[in-house]
């Protein structure tokens, strides 16, 4: 038969490209497991361990700029924590300063992102998040620069026993 051909092409093409459909298909599905036990393993206490701009700034108004945060901070706000209650709920210090937040875990375009809110639900803020383990949370966002303004950076954060 003339088909006969055809169809060995059809079955030959099928076992390759079989074993990388289902390649993708476990992949896609380790991927959503992942950002599930992402977000049951964010509730904790965290602290400040760095925050990194993407460019040097001048916070202290020194003359002298900066891509570390440690070094244009004053020592008291560099104590910032972080509670996240596992009802998406908790809060936010910065020395003495305490405000109440709301968050939730968000994934868009195959990057996860952990979106704090003031305890209102207004201004929601979303960090992408770029690297979590059970001791450390590192979140890629927008990051006061001491003016009106932000700039990009990384900012990670300790997790701590209370």
């Amino acid at each position: 038969m003339y088909l006969a051909p055809a169809k060995r092409t059809t079955q030959h093409f099928m076992k390759k490209v079989s074993p990388i459909l289902a390649g993708i298909i476990m992949l896609y599905s380790a991927n959503c497991t992942a950002q599930t036990t992402q977000k049951e393993s964010i509730p904790g206490h965290y602290v400040f361990s760095s925050l990194l701009f993407d460019s040097p700034i001048d916070l202290n108004k020194d003359g002298k700029s900066s891509r570390k945060f440690e070094e244009e901070a004053s020592a008291s706000s560099l104590n910032i924590q972080y509670d996240f209650n596992a009802d998406g709920t908790g809060k936010y210090i910065v020395g003495q300063k305490e405000k109440a937040i709301k968050w939730k875990i968000k994934t868009k375009e195959m990057k996860t992102y952990l979106i704090i809110a003031d305890d209102d639900g207004f201004d929601p803020t979303p960090y992408e998040i770029i690297r979590q383990s059970n001791k450390m949370l590192t979140l890629r966002g927008e990051f006061r620069d001491g003016s009106d303004s932000t700039s990009p950076g990384n900012l990670e954060l300790k997790k701590k026993k209370q």
